[in-house]
């Protein structure tokens, strides 16, 4: 959200509004069955002001896809691709499960993991990634799409049988040392 959306309540009170929706409507359909009148509705909020917020639902996806990829880079990528850093992240997924569980399983997945890439290609043009036997954009798409599918398989699993976030960021942290391997 922008500065001035952050400094009105009332704005950011009906994006409030708006993504709560779109979360609570991505647990029980997939996104392009979800209409912007449902989100509305749910919501409580007018059709005319979800537009003057809003180009589109992909446009509030968006937002929300930014807001948690913000989020989790501002907590993993200080400590990088180690032990610390896949733990701190399974961490928060499992702590936000619901949140997570909608992004990556009710349909969002295509737009958390554009953004994800966004930011892991801003790492690779500042040499972010180090030397890896794939080329540096490759080695970055292939690591995203990783640890997206890696964590969405984990969401999808019973919670019962479902691995510790330990367990999980240390095969996140294997799977991920096997990519970035330099090369010979």
């Amino acid at each position: 959200m922008t500065s001035s959306t952050r400094k009105d309540p009332r704005l950011a009170r009906t994006d409030e509004a708006l993504e709560q929706a779109l979360l609570t409507l991505l647990i029980q359909s997939p996104f392009d069955q979800i209409t912007i009148i449902e989100i509305c509705r749910t919501a409580g909020i007018h059709k005319a002001t979800f537009f003057r917020r809003y180009e589109s639902k992909e446009a509030l996806l968006d937002q929300i896809a930014r807001e948690q990829i913000d989020r989790l880079v501002a907590m993993t990528l200080p400590v990088g691709h180690n032990l610390a850093g896949f733990t701190a992240l399974c961490l928060y997924v499992e702590e936000n499960s619901a949140l997570w569980t909608a992004l990556l399983n009710g349909g969002a997945a295509g737009a958390m993991r554009e953004e994800l890439l966004a930011v892991s290609r801003a790492l690779v043009s500042k040499g972010g990634l180090g030397e890896t036997r794939l080329p540096a954009d490759l080695a970055a798409v292939c690591t995203v799409t990783l640890i997206v599918e890696t964590i969405s398989w984990w969401l999808h699993q019973p919670e019962a049988e479902r691995l510790s976030p330990a367990t999980l960021a240390e095969m996140l942290l294997d799977m991920v040392a096997a990519l970035s391997q330099p090369r010979k």
